[in-house]
This record gives structure tokens, C-alpha cells and sequence, in this order.
């Protein structure tokens, strides 16, 4: 299962759209609480000590596109 980081902004809901549309099997992380699919993981705050281990259960691959736009 893919973990994508980011899937609400410019370029991680793009690819999140076209993960699900393609029914390819994916995990997303955003601070955002925008999204609905059921595998939508919130991230509210996060630093060294949180603990990731069910948020990654069943992830093999993460794609990274998180970042500060400004």
C-alpha cells in the first residue's frame, strides 16, 4: 500500500485523485482534514515523539509531497 504525505495540496491531491481513480491501494496523510476517503489518515500535530505505527501499518511505499508553499 502506497502512503502519500501532502494528499490535500497542489500536487499530493492530484496524485491522490489519480491513485484512486486507477484503484490503486493508498494511505493519505495531510494536516488538512478536507478529505473523506475512508483511508485518510489526519495529522493534526506531529514531531519526534509520535508514535506512526498505525498510521504506516500496511505501507510499503510513501510518497512524499508535503512542503510549505509561500
Amino acid at each position: 500500500m502506497i502512503g502519500l504525505t501532502g494528499a490535500t495540496g497542489f500536487v499530493g491531491r492530484a496524485l491522490s485523485e489519480e491513485l484512486l481513480k486507477r484503484n490503486i491501494r493508498a494511505r493519505f496523510f495531510s494536516r488538512s482534514k478536507t478529505l473523506t476517503e475512508k483511508n485518510f489518515f489526519p495529522l493534526d500535530t506531529f514531531n519526534s515523539t509520535t508514535d506512526w505505527t498505525q498510521a504506516l501499518s500496511g505501507i510499503t511505499c510513501i510518497i512524499h509531497c508535503a512542503g510549505l508553499a509561500g
